[in-house]
């Protein structure tokens, strides 16, 4: 909480211009604080009881916060990458303002409210679920349920990857490019250091928001492994230890607490 709480307070009272890509590190940071001071509360007064001592009303509640975070993280690190595709792969030209920051930002909570507000439409149900201590969207085991199924977790989980990914590659590339064309033409020592120094910024900037993509990938893949595929394909009736699926929910909220230590870390600014 303190870490994402610092990380808003930092980048919005930053002096100078603040750059369009700092309004989606706001937002993706606001996710994070949601997750650590709302979602994990709750969810203790769960543990503790080991039962439903939230009620229907709050435990579906919690299921649509699960759902906030998880699809608002990863539309919000999507946004970063395509920001940052924009910034170093596209010409001059092409300039980034805040207005289109916040379009980005009404983008991925338009699309993260209208996917998890589908349970309360009938589409799917939130149910509690006793290895989650939590409710979580359950689609049944009829056909068309677990089609529905696929299509969210295309939605929600595939879909934000592959611009994620195919984002960075882009930009990492056009990086990799511009420094061999630095090494290849600058002849004079002082001014090739001085193109260098001054090419380390954005690199730096884009290697921190690759790690958050990373961070995000490693601390959510156990969890969505087990509730996506493994859990609903197996009717619900596998047995799954219950330190194992504690571990993968653990390591959601441990997502957060590693994403301002990456921005103390790689970004001078911000120290």
């Amino acid at each position: 909480i303190t870490g994402n709480i610092m990380v808003i307070l930092v980048t919005y009272t930053k002096i100078g211009h603040k750059s369009p890509t700092d309004y989606l590190i706001i937002n993706n940071a606001v996710i994070d604080a949601i997750q650590s001071g709302i979602r994990l509360p709750l969810l203790l007064v769960n543990v503790a009881a080991n039962c439903n001592a939230l009620g229907d009303f709050l435990c579906h509640f919690h299921g649509f916060l699960s759902g906030v975070c998880f699809i608002g993280s990863a539309y919000s690190l999507a946004a970063l990458a395509v920001f940052r595709y924009f910034s170093v792969c596209k010409s001059p030209a092409i300039v980034l303002h805040t207005r289109h920051a916040v379009y980005a930002i009404g983008i991925v909570w338009m699309i993260t409210l209208v996917i998890c507000l589908l349970p309360f439409l009938g589409l799917s149900v939130y149910e509690y679920s006793l290895m989650e201590r939590s409710c979580l969207p359950s689609w049944g085991s009829s056909v068309a349920n677990r089609i529905n199924a696929i299509i969210e977790l295309i939605v929600d989980f595939i879909v934000p990857l592959v611009i994620t990914l195919t984002s960075y590659l882009q930009v990492f590339l056009t990086l990799r490019r511009i420094d061999h064309n630095l090494v290849r033409h600058v002849s004079n020592g002082g001014l090739q250091r001085r193109n260098t120094t001054s090419s380390r910024k954005p690199i730096h900037l884009t290697i921190a928001l690759w790690l958050l993509v990373l961070n995000f990938l490693l601390c959510y893949i156990t969890w969505s492994i087990l509730t996506f595929i493994i859990i609903p394909f197996s009717n619900y009736q596998i047995s799954i230890s219950d330190d194992l699926y504690f571990f993968s929910v653990t390591m959601l909220y441990v997502n957060n607490a590693i994403n301002p230590a990456i921005y103390l870390v790689m970004l001078k600014s911000f120290r």
